[in-house]
């Protein structure tokens, strides 16, 4: 397991501090080479919105790194600031670029300032080669922990003082991709990263990132059915620059249609509940895959995504009860629609109170990761096989495409009573282990890492 992945996913692991220096066993250098002149150019091209040359720092920068640090052909210092001023402001205080000279090597005033921003250990990689969310954590690992990769893969971690040499060597040498060797002895790229040599493996590039959002999906249905539509969307959006926070306004906006069409009195009108239901389902991806694209994840972001979920999720079940007082009994649509109300805002209250005392992060996506999966992987009971079949279940894919799939074949109303028994039994059961003794068998789960004296734990960290 990587270090951040043990850690509050919503809170950047760093070591202890002293003053603004970081008790780091080694730093991070993004090196862009002078030559070839062909693949240098690829550094100011936009990548999805981002431009090449500041993704590999952007990465490092979301797995928790504290700084980056690129040295760069003098040419490009310039645009490549401007480029991160305009991209990624909220972090210019986590970079530095500096210039190298025609030998390639740096000037002293340069090399004073790197002194400042590094340890005596650094390891410098291809900042024009992209890498996955699992390979920038295992390089913050290695830079936090000082644990090399036990493959070699970062076999040029060095002494700062002979990077001078190192630099150096490097303009008369074309840089080549990333490989690795099968069993066979035969040579081929490393799934985790993807080192472009052209303009001409743009398309491919793009394919590569959606490509690790949709392997990192959970369920069948998401992988199959929702990504393959939103993720050439959310390519389109993350081209034209659209914010995230936009794509989740307009996703809200048809949650909310999709309740009013529920809540007609003929099936057309279900089918077009059901259809708009199944659709937010679908975009509701989007805004997640914008901010991964292009690097602009927020804690308000996922605040506001979690309000749109809520939203679309009362606005239908809300359509569902009054079709029913319309079409059937007035006061059997009441009191199964208090039930069912009732038992969906005591769940999301139960959650969100675990995410205010445990968490800084305000996606419920958290609470299943950070408190759930833990408690169905070492627990048994009827608590757990009750929870695990209704995450199962309820999972938003899946319950999205049932909802449409009934309001299609004309039996969506039935759904009130079935969803309003199972909400309270998830209440039940979230209760129970959540505020009882089986808390403690919970907590004793999580996992702690301990890094220069201080122990990181999933929700929390305490001095040792």
């Amino acid at each position: 397991m990587s270090l951040q992945k043990a850690c509050h996913p919503g809170r950047h692991l760093l070591p202890l501090a002293w003053g603004n220096h970081f008790f780091m066993h080694t730093s991070i250098i993004g090196y862009i080479p002078a030559l070839p002149r062909e693949r240098t150019s690829l550094a100011g091209r936009s990548l999805l919105g981002v431009p090449l040359a500041l993704r590999s720092g952007a990465a490092l920068l979301d797995a928790g790194l504290p700084h980056v640090t690129f040295i760069v052909p003098p040419r490009l210092r310039s645009p490549l600031l401007k480029a991160w001023r305009h991209h990624l402001p909220h972090r210019l205080a986590q970079i530095t670029i500096l210039p190298m000279q025609d030998d390639g090597t740096l000037s002293d005033a340069d090399w004073a300032q790197l002194i400042q921003t590094t340890v005596e250990t650094v390891l410098p990689i291809d900042a024009l080669t992209l890498i996955s969310v699992a390979h920038a954590g295992t390089l913050v690992e290695t830079a936090t922990t000082g644990r090399p990769d036990v493959t070699g893969e970062f076999s040029h971690v060095m002494p700062r003082a002979m990077l001078r040499r190192w630099l150096a060597a490097q303009p008369s040498a074309r840089a080549q991709p990333a490989q690795s060797s099968d069993r066979a002895g035969r040579r081929r790229p490393l799934a985790d990263q993807w080192s472009p040599q052209s303009h001409a493996d743009w398309c491919a590039m793009e394919q590569w990132l959606t490509e690790q959002i949709r392997q990192g999906a959970n369920g069948w249905v998401a992988k199959t059915v929702n990504k393959r539509v939103s993720l050439p969307l959310s390519r389109w959006l993350a081209r034209r620059r659209i914010h995230p926070h936009l794509i989740t306004i307009v996703n809200m906006c048809i949650g909310l249609a999709a309740g009013i069409g529920t809540a007609g009195v003929t099936y057309a009108s279900l089918c077009w509940g059901g259809l708009l239901f199944q659709l937010a389902s679908i975009l509701d991806g989007c805004d997640g895959e914008v901010a991964k694209l292009t690097h602009r994840s927020s804690k308000f972001g996922q605040l506001l995504d979690t309000l749109s979920d809520n939203l679309t999720l009362f606005s239908f079940f809300t359509g569902l009860i009054i079709h029913h007082y319309r079409v059937g009994s007035p006061q059997a649509a009441m009191a199964w629609g208090f039930v069912l109300l009732s038992g969906l805002g005591l769940v999301i209250l139960i959650m969100v109170d675990y995410l205010r005392k445990e968490s800084d992060s305000r996606s419920l996506v958290t609470y299943h990761k950070q408190f759930l999966e833990p408690f169905l992987a070492t627990q048994h009971g009827i608590c757990r096989w009750g929870l695990h079949w209704g995450k199962e279940l309820f999972k938003k894919e899946w319950y999205s495409l049932l909802i449409c799939l009934l309001a299609i074949i004309g039996v969506l109303p039935a759904l009130l009573y079935v969803v309003a028994l199972v909400v309270w039994i998830g209440v039940a059961c979230l209760a129970t282990i959540q505020y009882g003794p089986r808390r403690a068998l919970v907590n004793a789960g999580r996992t702690s890492i301990s890094i220069n004296q201080k122990e990181y734990v999933c929700g929390a960290d305490v001095d040792l």
